[in-house]
């Protein structure tokens, strides 16, 4: 299992477009992802699951992956987040 934590982006959060966005990063790879925040948990796979975190802008997102390419998912994603390039 791979994990990392990364504050929601700035200025809104996890909201509906983020979210979407996170959940085509996460439909691209095999491994199954799980996003924590507030103390719930949303499969990455789910629109509603990750807006449903209330994941306001710097809230921690603590993204797990397990699978094939786990690493690169969590990566991919830690990279949307943070708005760097993947290296």
């Amino acid at each position: 299992m791979t994990e990392a934590v990364w504050p929601a982006p700035e200025p809104t959060g996890l909201h509906a477009r983020t979210a979407g966005l996170v959940m085509k990063i996460v439909m691209g790879y095999k491994s199954r992802v799980d996003i924590s925040a507030n103390g719930r948990t949303a499969d990455g796979r789910s629109l509603l699951g990750l807006m449903g975190l209330g994941a306001g802008a710097g809230t921690p997102l603590c993204v797990r992956a397990e699978g094939p390419d786990e690493e690169q998912v969590v990566a991919a994603i830690g990279a949307f987040l943070t708005g760097r390039p993947l290296s």
